[in-house]
């Protein structure tokens, strides 16, 4: 699936695009999306597409689950999936974390990853809020 998002991504928006994103990838998906003020959402909708887009690709996965949640201070988003996972020491290339470290980096926020070979993939970004 093509890794395009509307210029406002409100979360009417990011919820159609995870379940045509769902969908097409036959990846059962669990998404909450908790109290996320709009300029949050189009930071973070990025990150959640190059995230899905990595499990489409790379995760063998059979079902992922997707939190965006706004904090006092912080807006966070959670991909976890139950797929192949890898060693976050020896990323391949093209995985698109890289991108995913930056564009955060940009915005003030940090990119946590917790994956193991074999015991799927959790990423965690997080952000300023508003």
């Amino acid at each position: 699936m093509a890794a395009q998002q509307p210029a406002a991504a409100p979360s009417t928006d990011f919820r159609a695009w995870v379940d045509g994103w769902a969908a097409q990838s036959g990846v059962e998906v669990e998404l909450r999306i908790e109290d996320l003020d709009g300029k949050s959402m189009r930071t973070l909708f990025p990150i959640a597409v190059a995230a899905l887009t990595n499990v489409a690709q790379h995760a063998s996965a059979q079902m992922v689950a997707v939190m965006v949640r706004g904090g006092l201070a912080t807006a966070t988003l959670t991909v976890a999936d139950d797929g192949a996972g890898f060693d976050p020491a020896v990323v391949p290339p093209g995985h698109g974390l890289r991108g995913m470290t930056e564009r955060l980096l940009a915005a003030g926020g940090v990119l946590t990853i917790h994956s193991a070979p074999g015991q799927g993939t959790a990423i965690t970004a997080e952000v300023p809020r508003g």
